[in-house]
């Protein structure tokens, strides 16, 4: 079959959209649903300092896998539509969305917590967990590779 260009091009700006557009919905899906989870985090964290990093990723990622895929399927190449993530969706239950929910609660509360600080000893707070805040996204992300390094080893 073939897709119009333009429009792929078009699509491919939405991440997830290009993919969608060229028949791979199980990939843009994926793409899109993690691309605005993770937009919508990074917002309602505060966390713009890693997020835009990983949201630039993502959407890199996703416009030329548009066309590659696009580029394969002119040439009559057979492309699979494999989500990039390889997680069955019933493997998800109430533990891991529990989960998730303690993690963006202890965020939410550190932000309260951020607020009433800042209204009890003045400004003066604010350069000290502003730094902390810029330590955070740093320290998550090597606890999370430590447990992932150590749960491969078991």
């Amino acid at each position: 079959m073939h897709y119009n260009g333009f429009i792929t091009f078009v699509c491919s700006l939405v991440p997830g959209g290009g993919q969608m557009y060229l028949g791979y919905r199980i990939k843009g899906f994926q793409l899109m649903a993690v691309f605005f989870a993770l937009f919508a985090a990074t917002i309602a964290l505060d966390v713009a300092s890693i997020g835009v990093s990983v949201l630039l990723l993502i959407w890199f990622y996703s416009y030329f896998d548009t066309i590659l895929i696009r580029r394969a399927l002119r040439m009559g190449q057979p492309v699979e539509d494999k989500g990039f993530i390889d997680l069955p969706i019933d493997a998800l239950n109430g533990y891991h969305i529990g989960i998730a929910c303690i993690i963006l609660g202890i965020f939410l509360a550190l932000r309260g917590i951020e607020n009433t600080l800042s209204m009890i000893f003045g400004p003066s707070i604010n350069l000290i967990i502003q730094q902390l805040r810029s330590y955070l996204p740093s320290a998550l992300l090597v606890l999370a590779g430590l447990y992932l390094i150590q749960n491969r080893k078991k």
